[in-house]
């Protein structure tokens, strides 16, 4: 079985590292991934060397991704790849790669809806619920999603074709002993004072993860004279407007903006307490993340979160948009560590027993093979796999 994915991108968000964990830990004869270098920064070549000692043979469209020969060059790809499964990733894809999969006569094409579909632009919105029947499986990363889209949205047509699998990740790099001396290297690389909290968040700077909201949480946490840093890891469209709003908070020098990292584990090594402010998520892999490194966790409790985080058991939810509400939690995790190291105790404990990369991968290879089991034509014609949600 050969698989392609195909995104925009190769490095960055959740989106990205969702699609090469799984491409990393799929159990076919051919995996690749087709992804626009002209969209993004080019990753380090350390990574690009990763995924390809892995087995994934990647295929660059050094185009934009809006150019009108971009779907001619994805054609010419999966021309030469010839897979059995074209995996589509992220709205704007899936709406072009369906049709050109389509047109190529993919045996099986799967489209992967990392976020909620009414948070999509208006436009993007339309191109989906136009195009989607065109995918042979929808897969959405939490219920949450599922339910918005499916079950009281605009795309109920495809609930015979959809099936919920979360996300997961590679747990390795968090199976290890608690290291105090690696742990002070990276704070101290970080700028990160003795006796001060450290509080932060993972993902892209745009305004859906809510990073604004965390930096006026810590100005409040500030004003009541508890030393916090906020570390913002990624990079992003809301970069220069989260600068900006740190010179107006009189908070520049309690802000570390880290740019994108490719040692996320160890940089979650230095926290104290894991942020998610997010106003809109389709699932949230940063929160598996921090919950495998033992933080102490604060999320909204906005889409497919609360499928990671019990409230009270496995981290705290509050309110999206609500920076008061963000920083009573955060308040209420410093004034109590005890209960803080509870609460990350058993986030670790379900990030384990639950969102393992391995099992992400089995979840999608049973989908894999259900579909090739069934010829595109016939799919087409409306025959079905018993798919689980």
């Amino acid at each position: 079985m050969r698989v392609l994915h195909v995104h925009t991108d190769l490095v960055g968000g959740g989106i990205e590292r969702m699609m090469t964990t799984l491409a990393a830990n799929t159990r076919a004869a051919g995996v690749g991934i087709c992804w626009c270098p002209a969209n993004h920064l080019e990753p380090p070549q350390s990574e690009i060397e990763a995924l390809e000692s892995s087995g994934i043979v990647l295929h660059r469209i050094p185009l934009p991704f809006l150019s009108p020969l971009y779907p001619v060059r994805l054609a010419r790809v999966i021309s030469r790849v010839r897979p059995d499964v074209l995996h589509l990733h992220g709205a704007s894809i899936g709406v072009v790669g369906s049709v050109v999969g389509r047109l190529a006569r993919v045996p099986a094409i799967v489209y992967t809806e990392h976020l909620e579909h009414a948070q999509h632009a208006g436009w993007l919105r339309r191109g989906r619920e136009r195009t989607a029947g065109l995918p042979h499986l929808t897969v959405f990363v939490s219920h949450r999603s599922y339910q918005e889209a499916v079950e009281t949205g605009p795309l109920k047509s495809i609930a015979e074709r959809s099936s919920v699998i979360h996300n997961g990740i590679d747990l390795s790099p968090y199976d290890v002993p608690d290291d105090e001396l690696r742990r002070a290297q990276i704070r101290d690389e970080l700028g990160i004072p003795p006796g001060t909290s450290a509080i932060g968040c993972v993902g892209l700077l745009w305004r859906a993860k809510g990073q604004e909201y965390l930096l006026r949480a810590a100005e409040q946490i500030r004003r009541r004279g508890r030393p916090v840093i906020v570390i913002l890891v990624g990079s992003g469209a809301d970069e220069p407007m989260l600068r900006k709003l740190t010179t107006e908070l009189a908070t520049v020098e309690a802000v570390r903006f880290a740019g994108w990292r490719g040692d996320v584990p160890r940089v979650l090594g230095a926290l104290d307490i894991y942020v998610q402010p997010s106003v809109s998520e389709g699932f949230g892999l940063a929160v598996v993340e921090a919950a495998a490194a033992e933080l102490p966790i604060v999320a909204s409790k906005v889409g497919g979160i609360p499928e990671i985080i019990e409230d009270g058991r496995d981290g705290l939810l509050v309110p999206p948009g609500d920076p008061t509400a963000l920083a009573a939690a955060i308040q209420e995790l410093i004034d109590d560590p005890v209960r803080a190291q509870a609460l990350a105790a058993k986030a670790r404990r379900t990030a384990f027993e639950r969102f393992s990369a391995e099992a992400m991968a089995a979840a999608y290879m049973e989908l894999y093979e259900q579909l090739v089991s069934v010829s595109g034509r016939s799919m087409a014609d409306g025959a079905t796999c018993a798919l689980n949600i």
